[in-house]
């Protein structure tokens, strides 16, 4: 898997926390395609 990380230059691309936050956006919006899909 791989994130756009373009924009949010601002924050540290290295945190633990930041990754997390992003994986769950990532997931929560590809299950919303899979929903919006069928």
């Amino acid at each position: 898997m791989e994130l756009n990380m373009d924009f949010v230059p601002q924050l540290p691309r290295d945190s633990d926390q930041l990754k997390q936050t992003l994986a769950k956006a990532h997931r929560n919006c590809q299950e919303m395609e899979l929903v919006g899909l069928q």
